[in-house]
């Protein structure tokens, strides 16, 4: 009788810490998913054209890989949106025209051509990158590549691949495409005025802070591609 009561309490404490076990599993998963949760809803209201995404985990076990798998896409997204808009006011890049540029560089250019065809295919690759990550499709398979258990798979998709968030990024795009056209019109147009002067240095003259000609058609075709940047 006492190895039975023995074996009977022995089985009590067990199966007391097996209840204890599965109930601070439980509050620790609603606990983290509360935490999420607020976190992901606090990072939505951040702009991802200027603010930072890669802010402290808040959550633990496969709940912090559901919450650095938002914040990593979401950083990674956000710099390159940030990059780019950078692009546009690189300060080489506006004073490529300048009478320091041409001053430095000579009529050959041969640094300014090195710059311009270097940006503009960084800059183009990189915002190819992005208009692909704003699609649904590939945040979808960012995720599927992330997370492979179906139950924080489909939580990260439901906190990830919301309306508001889809059509944030669709702006986004928009904007994107927008801000890809004009550079490129700034780096095509520079390089166009770039080997005007090139082609005829002869009848360019650079003194007293400007550049000056001495063939009127030359004048006048500078001036139209100058003109052709400053329109937007």
């Amino acid at each position: 009788m006492k190895s039975k009561k023995k074996f009977f309490i022995i089985f009590l404490f067990i199966l007391l810490d097996a209840f204890l076990l599965v109930g601070y599993l439980v509050i620790r998963d609603k606990t983290n998913l509360t935490d999420l949760k607020k976190e992901i809803n606090e990072i939505n209201k951040l702009d991802i054209t200027k603010d930072k995404f890669n802010r402290r985990i808040k959550t633990s076990g496969d709940y912090a890989l559901v919450e650095k798998t938002i914040k990593n896409y979401l950083t990674d997204y956000s710099n390159g949106v940030q990059e780019v808009k950078n692009t546009m006011n690189d300060s080489r890049l506006t004073k490529i025209l300048s009478f320091d540029n041409y001053t430095s560089d000579g009529f050959e250019f041969v640094e300014s051509f090195k710059y311009l065809n270097s940006t503009k295919e960084e800059f183009n690759k990189e915002v190819d990158s992005l208009i692909e990550k704003s699609d649904k499709k590939y945040i979808k398979k960012y995720i599927d590549k992330k997370i492979k258990d179906k139950y924080y798979n489909d939580l990260c998709s439901e906190l990830m691949i919301t309306d508001e968030r889809i059509n944030s990024l669709g702006e986004t795009k928009n904007t994107l495409e927008s801000i890809k056209s004009k550079v490129n019109k700034i780096i095509d147009t520079s390089t166009e005025v770039l080997n005007l002067l090139k082609n005829n240095k002869d009848d360019c003259v650079l003194e007293d802070g400007q550049i000056k000609f001495k063939s009127k058609p030359v004048f006048d075709k500078y001036n139209e591609l100058v003109n052709k940047i400053k329109e937007d």
